[in-house]
């Protein structure tokens, strides 16, 4: 059923998965559309991103548990005698700090890798020092990887190259786990490949490969209700404003959410990316 004009879509984006088409036929019918990726609140922090981003990271590691088990019976955290789990976080924004502490909870031994010395030193300092933490250099990437029972892509910048290899992948031990969780973002793992809740994983070099591109689905209640609570404070706001294009008018935050405006392309990253026609939000709505 097509949309009727005019009409506003809250939704999340989820770049990897979309094309030229889709936001040509928004276009057409005239859609004003926000994406939680761009919801911003008073502190220009992506609010709803990192809300999701904490059940991502927590839910990744459950999952991981749970396919390690199926894949090799063993258990992601140690007990007495019996050694834990190795984990391999690469990223160390949002989604890795909870997959961390979710790891660490379970009893897993974990090493963190990313790129940022700031995201490394914060998430650092809120583990007490209990992870070791590297910049992503390949050879020693490549060493964790070998030793690796589970990897969770966290690594939420957009980039073509991977930083995990098809060949990094084929030293991992067989029945090891990879959770990509920011595969709607990137193709950082080179053997990833989405999937799906009725075929949630792939299997590859003889290690489980899941690219489920809403993850947190698989907890849907608690996902459900967080993004209700996000959500209720701009309803509660919505008749004191005016509506809608008043929200726009005053919030700058919110119209800065805006990534199409009554069928107008407004954010850049997508435009030069799917070759579409650009248009400042600031010149559209004042």
């Amino acid at each position: 059923t097509a949309l009727p004009i005019y009409t506003y879509l809250v939704s999340a984006l989820q770049i990897s998965l979309r094309d030229a088409d889709y936001f040509k036929q928004l276009a057409e019918r005239k859609v004003n559309a926000i994406a939680f990726e761009f919801i911003a609140d008073d502190y220009k922090q992506l609010a709803l991103v990192r809300l999701i981003g904490e059940i991502a990271g927590n839910i990744s590691v459950l999952y991981a548990a749970e396919l390690l088990a199926l894949s090799n019976g063993m258990m992601l955290g140690g007990i007495t005698g019996v050694r834990p789990a190795e984990v391999v976080v690469l990223g160390a924004g949002i989604v890795g700090e909870f997959a961390t502490k979710a790891a660490l909870g379970l009893g897993a031994s974990v090493r963190v890798f990313d790129n940022s010395l700031s995201k490394l030193r914060r998430l650092h300092m809120m583990v007490d020092g209990r992870v070791p933490t590297s910049i992503i250099d390949p050879k020693e990437l490549a060493k964790s990887l070998k030793r690796a029972d589970v990897v969770i892509g966290a690594l939420s910048k957009l980039t073509h190259v991977p930083v995990v290899t098809d060949e990094m992948v084929a030293s991992m031990k067989k029945g090891s786990v990879i959770i990509d969780v920011t595969i709607d973002n990137s193709k950082m793992i080179e053997t990833s490949e989405l999937t799906d809740m009725e075929n949630p994983y792939v299997i590859k070099h003889g290690v489980i490969h899941c690219g489920l591109p809403n993850l947190t689905s698989k907890m849907p209640r608690t996902t459900t209700k967080a993004i209700s609570n996000f959500f209720l404070s701009y309803l509660l706001n919505y008749d004191e404003e005016g509506g809608f294009e008043n929200m726009l008018v005053r919030n700058n935050e919110m119209k800065q959410s805006l990534y199409m405006y009554k069928g107008r392309h407004t954010k850049k990253i997508l435009c030069d990316r799917f070759n579409l026609t650009y248009h400042d939000i600031n010149l559209l709505i004042f």
